[in-house]
């Protein structure tokens, strides 16, 4: 029991603790969801990232041991055709990339619509937005690879340059 003058500071401090109590547990929610918001962002573009990379390292492997390259139409779709030799045959394989829209993205695809080579994201929806080649005289051809996470709205851009000799070696 409190004494008779002490009645009204119980009341107060809760007054008082309430509301700062309050404030200090909006700060934390704000700043967890501002932390989680990052933390999506991030992992968002290492996806993006990696989807790029991936794509871009397997096409400049084809491409540093091709005899031949093009940009042109395979089927309906533009896109980079690589002239391979094959190692137990004298048939040249073509292998082919090209961007395709396919279940609401564009992604790269081999050969045929149904084997993407991007588009194996697990939580940002990432597309490509740009794929193409340029001959930069010589054997030396650069190609570029752009992708985006559609819900941050940010893009990557990777460009390689590979020299394709023509020779027979596999």
């Amino acid at each position: 029991m409190g004494r008779k003058n002490e009645q009204g500071f119980l009341l107060l401090d809760a007054v008082i603790s309430l509301p700062i109590l309050l404030l200090i547990l909006t700060a934390v929610v704000t700043i967890s969801f501002a932390s989680i918001r990052h933390i999506y962002r991030a992992y968002a573009m290492e996806e993006l990232r990696y989807e790029v990379q991936e794509v871009m390292l397997r096409i400049v492997e084809e491409m540093s041991t091709a005899r031949q390259v093009e940009w042109g139409y395979a089927g309906d779709e533009n896109g980079l055709q690589i002239f391979r030799r094959p190692y137990f045959t004298d048939e040249t394989a073509v292998h082919t990339y090209f961007l395709h829209a396919g279940n609401h993205t564009q992604n790269i695809y081999f050969q045929e619509p149904d084997f993407p080579v991007t588009g194996k994201n697990d939580l940002a929806t990432v597309q490509i937005v740009d794929f193409h080649m340029e001959e930069a005289g010589d054997g030396l051809y650069a190609v570029s690879i752009k992708g985006e996470v559609l819900q941050i709205g940010r893009t990557y851009e990777l460009t390689a340059y590979v020299h394709v000799d023509g020779g027979d070696a596999p």
